[in-house]
């Protein structure tokens, strides 16, 4: 049993024999061979200790709408598949991203980066990116990430302590 409780919380947040639905396998199946879908997020569904698919974009979702897409404050796991052109030719690169925003509970991020393995066992040729921004994603992908709108000035302020 994992207890992600935190200290001095009144919830606790405790996940016993979290387990994968089928659904996930196959949906990824659908975003792999047939391109039926752009992203894919998953997410923990607590009360019934089973990790299993929130939300699909259609295959013609723009970029900027995925990004638009991923909560502010909660964590998911997110495979996305970006289209690009390179030298002339049209590619496409499968990324499998734990996102974690800053924002999001610190006990719930722990749980999502423990669990992340039994998501990435079914998800084959997709390459790895943990995120907190929309920032690292642009980045990751070598694009330009400019102002990061989602990190708060003051995130930095223990630092200078």
């Amino acid at each position: 049993m994992a207890d992600y409780s935190g200290a001095g919380k009144k919830d606790k947040l405790v996940v016993e024999n979290l387990a994968v639905e089928e659904d996930c396998a196959k949906v990824f199946k659908e975003l792999k061979l047939r391109r039926k879908h752009r992203y894919i997020q998953y997410g923990i569904d607590t009360k019934n200790a089973v990790i299993k698919p929130l939300d699909t974009g259609k295959h013609d979702v723009s970029f900027d709408a995925f990004l638009k897409s991923l909560p502010d404050a909660k964590c998911r796991y997110v495979v996305y598949d970006h289209e690009f052109v390179k030298d002339g030719r049209k590619q496409d690169k499968l990324l499998f991203i734990t996102w974690c925003p800053r924002a999001a509970d610190t006990n719930t991020k722990m749980l999502y980066t423990t669990e992340r393995p039994k998501v990435a066992a079914f998800i084959n040729g997709a390459f790895d990116v943990n995120a907190a921004s929309v920032g690292e994603i642009k980045e990751y992908l070598g694009m330009d990430a400019g102002s990061d709108e989602d990190i708060a000035a003051d995130d930095d302020d223990w630092l200078s302590d």
